[in-house]
Protein backbone atom coordinates (compact mmCIF):
# COMPACT_ATOMS: atom_id res chain seq x y z
CA UNK A 1 0.00 0.00 0.00
CA UNK A 2 1.17 3.46 -0.75
CA UNK A 3 -0.24 6.43 1.09
CA UNK A 4 0.86 9.96 0.39
CA UNK A 5 -0.28 13.54 0.40
CA UNK A 6 -0.96 14.99 -3.01
CA UNK A 7 -1.79 18.69 -2.96
CA UNK A 8 -3.10 18.48 0.60
CA UNK A 9 -5.35 15.52 -0.23
CA UNK A 10 -4.94 12.06 1.18
CA UNK A 11 -4.47 9.20 -1.26
CA UNK A 12 -4.70 5.47 -0.62
CA UNK A 13 -3.75 2.98 -3.28
CA UNK A 14 -5.59 -0.34 -3.30
CA UNK A 15 -5.55 -3.61 -5.19
CA UNK A 16 -3.01 -4.22 -7.94
CA UNK A 17 -1.89 -0.60 -7.83
CA UNK A 18 -0.65 -1.22 -4.29
CA UNK A 19 0.50 -4.83 -4.53
CA UNK A 20 0.41 -6.35 -7.98
CA UNK A 21 0.64 -10.11 -7.91
CA UNK A 22 0.92 -12.60 -10.72
CA UNK A 23 -2.34 -14.31 -11.70
CA UNK A 24 -1.05 -17.67 -10.45
CA UNK A 25 -3.04 -17.50 -7.20
CA UNK A 26 -6.11 -15.80 -8.67
CA UNK A 27 -6.31 -13.19 -5.95
CA UNK A 28 -6.02 -9.84 -7.74
CA UNK A 29 -9.67 -8.76 -7.56
CA UNK A 30 -10.15 -10.45 -4.18
CA UNK A 31 -7.30 -8.48 -2.64
CA UNK A 32 -8.74 -5.23 -3.98
CA UNK A 33 -12.06 -6.01 -2.30
CA UNK A 34 -10.29 -6.96 0.94
CA UNK A 35 -8.32 -3.70 0.74
CA UNK A 36 -11.51 -1.67 0.37
CA UNK A 37 -13.13 -3.39 3.36
CA UNK A 38 -10.07 -2.90 5.58
CA UNK A 39 -9.56 0.72 4.50
CA UNK A 40 -13.20 1.58 5.17
CA UNK A 41 -13.09 -0.07 8.60
CA UNK A 42 -9.78 1.57 9.54
CA UNK A 43 -10.80 5.07 8.45
CA UNK A 44 -14.18 4.65 10.11
CA UNK A 45 -12.57 3.64 13.37
CA UNK A 46 -9.50 5.90 13.44
CA UNK A 47 -10.11 8.80 11.05
CA UNK A 48 -8.26 9.39 7.79
CA UNK A 49 -4.62 9.82 8.80
CA UNK A 50 -4.39 7.14 11.46
CA UNK A 51 -6.81 4.93 9.55
CA UNK A 52 -4.62 4.92 6.47
CA UNK A 53 -1.64 3.90 8.58
CA UNK A 54 -3.72 1.17 10.24
CA UNK A 55 -4.87 -0.03 6.81
CA UNK A 56 -1.29 -0.27 5.60
CA UNK A 57 -0.17 -2.12 8.73
CA UNK A 58 -3.11 -4.52 8.52
CA UNK A 59 -2.77 -5.34 4.82
CA UNK A 60 0.98 -5.38 4.26
CA UNK A 61 1.76 -8.85 5.76
CA UNK A 62 -0.96 -10.68 3.81
CA UNK A 63 -0.40 -8.92 0.51
CA UNK A 64 3.39 -9.29 0.63
CA UNK A 65 3.04 -12.99 1.46
CA UNK A 66 0.63 -13.50 -1.44
CA UNK A 67 2.91 -11.58 -3.82
CA UNK A 68 5.85 -13.81 -2.86
CA UNK A 69 3.71 -16.95 -3.16
CA UNK A 70 2.29 -15.98 -6.54
CA UNK A 71 5.79 -15.36 -7.91
CA UNK A 72 6.99 -18.74 -6.67
CA UNK A 73 3.94 -20.49 -8.06
CA UNK A 74 4.43 -18.81 -11.42
CA UNK A 75 8.02 -19.97 -11.63
CA UNK A 76 7.11 -23.49 -10.54
CA UNK A 77 4.09 -23.86 -12.82
CA UNK A 78 5.30 -22.12 -15.96
CA UNK A 79 9.02 -22.34 -16.18
CA UNK A 80 11.75 -24.76 -16.67
CA UNK A 81 12.88 -27.65 -18.70
CA UNK A 82 11.03 -30.89 -19.42
CA UNK A 83 12.85 -32.43 -16.44
CA UNK A 84 11.64 -29.73 -14.04
CA UNK A 85 8.12 -30.04 -15.47
CA UNK A 86 8.21 -33.79 -14.81
CA UNK A 87 9.43 -33.20 -11.24
CA UNK A 88 6.66 -30.62 -10.68
CA UNK A 89 4.03 -33.06 -11.96
CA UNK A 90 5.30 -35.92 -9.78
CA UNK A 91 5.37 -33.72 -6.69
CA UNK A 92 1.83 -32.49 -7.44
CA UNK A 93 0.53 -36.07 -7.75
CA UNK A 94 2.27 -37.15 -4.54
CA UNK A 95 1.14 -34.22 -2.40
CA UNK A 96 -1.51 -35.33 0.10
CA UNK A 97 -4.90 -33.64 -0.31
CA UNK A 98 -4.75 -32.32 3.28
CA UNK A 99 -1.53 -30.46 2.45
CA UNK A 100 -3.19 -28.88 -0.59
CA UNK A 101 -6.17 -27.87 1.53
CA UNK A 102 -3.93 -26.20 4.13
CA UNK A 103 -2.09 -24.34 1.39
CA UNK A 104 -5.22 -23.08 -0.34
CA UNK A 105 -6.77 -22.10 3.00
CA UNK A 106 -3.70 -19.97 3.67
CA UNK A 107 -4.21 -18.20 0.31
CA UNK A 108 -7.95 -17.76 0.27
CA UNK A 109 -8.96 -17.78 3.92
CA UNK A 110 -9.61 -14.25 5.18
CA UNK A 111 -11.88 -12.77 7.81
CA UNK A 112 -12.90 -9.11 7.52
CA UNK A 113 -11.87 -6.80 10.38
CA UNK A 114 -14.36 -6.66 13.20
CA UNK A 115 -15.53 -10.17 12.45
CA UNK A 116 -12.30 -11.88 13.50
CA UNK A 117 -13.33 -11.97 17.17
CA UNK A 118 -16.77 -13.33 16.30
CA UNK A 119 -15.27 -16.05 14.11
CA UNK A 120 -13.15 -17.49 16.92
Amino acid sequence: MVACRARSRRLAVLGDAAHAITPDVGQGAGLAIEDAVVLAAAVGQHGVTTGMRAYDAARRPRTQRLARTSGRMGRALQGGTPATALLRDVVARCTPPAANTRFTDSLYGWTPPGLAAAAH
